[in-house]
């Protein structure tokens, strides 16, 4: 399990286990600590897009595809979600194929062409038909790396920016 936590926490973690008595008390300790450290996201929606090679790390291949969603509003968003070769090989994902999928929430910033762009992706860890509504749901829980920043977005809404 080695990169879930910050290296800190995670050395904090291990030396208050080994002080516990018994083993169930370990186990409460890190069923506290993954809930505090949470990253779920949970999508239904239209594959705009049959996948497309994105990257190979390790020599594992990974394909993105286009996921088009609708929110609560009606405005419609398209979303990449990430997914490794294994799952990209099932054949379920085709052009217009409803599919549910659960998985992370991942970010990078880009640093090609102008400027920085910060980049959103999701990355699959279950992938299946799916059925209904259109389903967008984000879980995210950590520590606070900023003070929250409340603004206005150039329409006049007021946003609130947190890092997590």
């Amino acid at each position: 399990m080695r990169g879930a936590y910050p290296r800190r926490k995670r050395h904090i973690v291990l030396w208050y286990i080994r002080r516990l008595p018994t083993a169930e008390g370990a186990e409460e300790v890190i069923r506290t600590v993954e809930q505090a450290h949470r990253n779920e996201v949970h999508l239904t929606g239209a594959a705009l897009g049959a996948p497309e090679f994105s990257h190979a790390y390790r020599q594992e291949r990974f394909y993105r595809f286009p996921l088009r969603l609708t929110r609560l509003s009606g405005q419609c968003d398209e979303v990449t979600v990430l997914l490794h070769e294994d799952q990209a090989a099932g054949g379920t994902v085709v052009p217009g194929a409803r599919l549910d999928i659960a998985g992370q929430l991942r970010s990078y910033n880009n640093r090609s062409g102008v400027g920085r762009r910060l980049v959103l992706t999701v990355f699959a860890q279950s992938l299946g038909p799916g059925d209904g509504e259109d389903r967008n749901l984000v879980r995210l829980a950590g520590a606070l790396c900023k003070a929250p920043l409340r603004r206005s977005t150039p329409l006049g809404r007021c946003i609130c920016d947190v890092m997590l």
